[in-house]
């Protein structure tokens, strides 16, 4: 009996040990410094040599052009569906996962040739020479193609980054259920893969072209 009355007293000190280091380790865990990019990238690199590009090197980023109201988007889920719209309606999920997140720039429309001017200044102060762009092409027609041909193509500032396209040969997936314009529901695939054997040929060329060319010309 002495025993157990031991064991309970020893149990509950250390219950109220832990319910009072708790509180004191995480208000340590909150005062710690959190890291952020792009504000302590150098902090984070440790040495400044890692952060300085090497002579001679291209960098190239992908672009996924859906951040904008285009056609294919508005026949698929309602007029001027963009991706935007499930940032926005991200929800967290569990505690302390940061949803949803908003732009730092905020909601720019791909199509606008301003969006590129920003995105090219961007680019340029980054490194980024080359711009890939994914190139869509279903039902017969090109897709998502709004945001080149209006939007980079048109900016000012167009000849600071190098481009080419890259053709996306898959079918395109509603990763969702929703419903079409129509009224139908609308589940993967929405759009098969292009068929090589009956679409024109100068656009598989196209994609060939080396960076830039096709802006030069």
């Amino acid at each position: 009996m002495k025993n157990q009355f031991v064991k309970c007293i020893s149990q509950l000190l250390f219950l109220l040990l832990i319910i009072g280091v708790l509180p004191v380790y995480a208000q340590k865990k909150s005062k710690e410094k959190i890291y952020r990019l792009p504000d302590d990238l150098e902090t984070l690199a440790g040495d400044p040599a890692l952060l300085k590009k090497p002579e001679g090197l291209t960098v190239a980023a992908y672009a996924f052009p859906n951040y904008h109201a285009s056609a294919l988007h508005n026949k698929i889920y309602s007029q001027g569906w963009t991706e935007y719209n499930l940032i926005r309606s991200a929800r967290p999920w569990f505690e302390g996962h940061q949803q949803p997140r908003t732009p730092l720039l905020g909601e720019l429309d791909e199509s606008k040739p301003s969006t590129w001017e920003t995105y090219n200044k961007l680019c340029k102060q980054s490194g980024i020479d080359v711009l890939i762009w994914d190139w869509y092409w279903y039902d017969g027609k090109p897709c998502l193609h709004e945001a080149l041909e209006s939007g980079f193509l048109e900016a000012s500032n167009t000849k600071d980054v190098k481009f080419a396209c890259m053709w996306t040969n898959h079918p395109w997936y509603v990763l969702y259920p929703t419903k079409r314009t129509d009224g139908s529901n609308a589940y993967p695939p929405s759009f098969d893969a292009p068929d090589f054997s009956k679409e024109e040929p100068f656009l598989y060329d196209f994609t060939l072209l080396p960076f830039g060319e096709l802006l030069e010309n």
